[in-house]
């Protein structure tokens, strides 16, 4: 990973057992490659306290060239299309 953020303070509501849960949650965004998105898919779950952690892989469309050429840089991977 390049760069991860970590936003306190958010709150989610979801169903889980039949039920809308509640709970006070940090949400993390990590920029990577897609080169670097296996990696990420297998470690996050690991690391994770719940059952079924939220892990979604969005993809880049566009973005500033020097940024995603740092984010390739910083993963020791090439970008692909896509960032």
């Amino acid at each position: 990973m390049a760069c991860v953020n970590l936003i306190p303070q958010v709150t989610s509501l979801y169903w889980w057992e039949g039920q809308i849960q509640q709970d006070a949650e940090v949400l993390l965004i990590a920029k990577t490659t897609q080169a670097r998105v296996d990696e990420l898919v297998e470690l996050v779950p690991r690391l994770h306290p719940y059952e079924v952690p939220e892990l979604l892989v969005l993809p880049v469309e566009a973005g500033w060239p020097a940024y995603l050429q740092w984010v390739a840089d910083s993963t020791g991977l090439p970008a692909t299309d896509g960032g």
